[in-house]
């Protein structure tokens, strides 16, 4: 067996480095709108060597959300610029470019072209063609060109596909979700996100997929690139491949990652003493810094990756197994990942007979926080404490206000965490019936499942003003999607002529059911969510409970 350590990365005080050194700037700001640098808006044009306009150039700031792309006459505009950020321009067919912001109000940049192969094959809706023959809009992104020291494989392509805006929902948050964007605002769909599809499985959710598992990712920016998906495909597609097997000794790769987060810079609140000089409130005797109250001092979070592969011309195997536990600078928020992938490929009959078949299973648990402690470390009393050692709970639960609260108390006292498991895996037999003439059939699964549980102590603040003894409420949601697709594919070239033909079958139902309950006022606040029937409300019918279901469904 041959054994390989490749991708060994450590983060440390916002360094991550591997066999070969190399910097990122993973700083994490939750309150970087209260930064007091100074901002620009930044505009220019993109042209070629000849000075012509290029369109669709993605210019991106560098370890930041903020990218835009050129207009018809190669026009950008970028908002929020600070001084020494780098600005990356990237365009398929020229040599990205990376210049220094230097407060100026115009940039104007002349791309360099570069040689592309052209004999490099382009997975399309509906197959796979050579990029020289391809006539849509599409872009290509490999393994070796996603952005380093990102944990989501969509994240890792922000800044490389132009028009396409990946933005994170929550910041560097673990459980922050991913908000995509590929035909612009100012779309008729511009809600609609273009649709995900791994492996052949339409709607696959990106989660269950790690991206060292990634082969290529297709991004399908036109209409007839994505014809084969219908009106799914209104918003763009995004075809991610995952590896395949390969032929010879077995061969494991190991990658693990480790990171430390730090806020780059804090608000700027006054001091216990400077609150007190301005007459702003009551000395109530304590000094406390509310903002380092609800943020995690350096959260460590860390993720492991194991992949295997090999076999023979026959019959191989590839497998991956990963870990991830990640701790976000809001206090209470956490995430727990675990999973898998299988992708086996056998040929039967000396070739005649294909079986590709591709498994990946994923369990997640999220520990929520709330956002809002932010806002109210901004304004609390310095002078307030956060603990109360004569209070049952051990906090000073503040109440009386909705708008006056103990931050700390306010997320310590509950519990919020969603329960995630991804299921995703489809089949593919196929017959090479001549030399130019095939046909296959997919099979494909998606079954995903959500478990949410909340509970709010009796010591909660709310449960105090309210009087009640607790509030807890549960929800279940599982989701089944079947897939079948059938082709039959015609590929002959001959002289200076070629025929390329496709037909096609494509089946997909989409099916779920649910379940939620709430209920206040219990007997024992220890058990939690755990014995829901026990609260009072329920008795007094002011429980509530509801339930859905869509087709299909067993």
């Amino acid at each position: 067996m041959k054994f390989k350590i490749n991708n060994f990365k450590v983060a440390t005080k916002l360094l991550l480095f591997s066999t070969n050194f190399y910097a990122i700037t993973s700083m994490a700001s939750p309150m970087n709108q209260y930064s007091n640098e100074l901002q620009s808006v930044l505009s220019g044009s993109i042209t070629d060597e000849a000075g012509n306009p290029l369109a669709g150039a993605t210019i991106h700031v560098k370890g930041t959300p903020k990218s835009t792309a050129s207009d018809q006459n190669g026009i950008f505009k970028l908002n929020n610029v600070k001084k020494n950020e780098v600005i990356s321009i990237h365009m398929i067919g020229f040599t990205t470019q990376e210049v220094r912001y230097n407060s100026e109000t115009t940039l104007n940049i002349k791309m360099i072209s570069v040689a592309q192969s052209l004999e490099e094959a382009v997975v399309v809706g509906y197959g796979t063609i050579d990029k020289k023959e391809l006539t849509s809009a599409v872009s290509t992104i490999k393994q070796k060109d996603m952005v380093a020291g990102t944990v989501s494989p969509l994240l890792a392509i922000q800044g490389k596909v132009p028009g396409l805006s990946v933005i994170s929902t929550n910041g560097t948050d673990p459980n922050a979700g991913i908000s995509l964007q590929l035909r612009g605002v100012n779309s008729v769909n511009a809600s609609q996100g273009p649709l995900v599809v791994i492996d052949g499985v339409p709607g696959g959710d990106i989660n269950s997929v790690a991206k060292e598992d990634i082969e290529s990712i297709n991004v399908l920016r036109d209409a007839s690139a994505a014809a084969i998906y219908g009106t799914r495909a209104s918003g763009g597609v995004i075809l991610i491949t995952t590896k395949r097997p390969q032929i010879g000794k077995a061969q494991v790769n190991f990658t693990s990652e480790y990171f430390i987060e730090t806020v780059r810079k804090k608000p700027e609140v006054l001091s216990a003493e400077k609150f007190i000089e301005y007459g702003l409130g009551n000395d109530l005797g304590h000094k406390t810094d509310w903002y380092d109250e609800v943020t995690n001092n350096n959260p460590f979070s860390h993720r492991q990756v194991v992949n295997i592969s090999g076999g023979s011309e026959n019959a191989n195997v590839y497998t991956t197994f990963t870990k991830r536990d990640a701790t976000g600078m809001a206090i209470t928020s956490k995430r727990e990942e675990i999973g898998g992938r299988i992708n086996s490929s056998f040929k039967f009959f000396d070739g005649f007979t294909e079986l590709n078949t591709n498994v990946s299973y994923n369990e997640a648990k999220a520990f929520g926080s709330n956002n809002d402690i932010f806002n109210m470390a901004m304004v609390l009393n310095p002078t307030e404490t956060p603990y109360d050692v004569n209070d049952v709970s051990g906090f000073n639960v503040l109440v009386g206000g909705y708008d006056y609260w103990n931050p700390v108390a306010e997320v310590k006292l509950r519990s919020d965490l969603k329960q995630f498991k991804y299921l995703l895996a489809n089949s593919t037999l196929k017959l090479n019936l001549t030399e130019h003439l095939t046909t296959s059939a997919t099979i494909g699964v998606k079954n995903n499942s959500e478990h949410g549980t909340y509970y709010r102590s009796a010591q909660h603040r709310l449960s105090r003003q309210d009087g009640v003894d607790g509030n807890a409420s549960q929800y279940y949601n599982k989701y089944n999607d079947r897939v079948f697709e059938w082709t039959v594919n015609y590929n002959n070239r001959w002289a200076d002529h070629a025929v390329n033909a496709v037909a096609g079958y494509s089946y997909q139902d989409f099916n779920g059911q649910g379940f939620s309950a709430n209920n206040s006022d219990f007997p024992v606040d220890g058990i939690k969510e755990n014995d829901m029937g026990t609260g009072s409300y329920l008795v007094e019918g002011r429980a509530g409970m509801g339930s859905w279901r869509n087709p299909w469904v067993n």
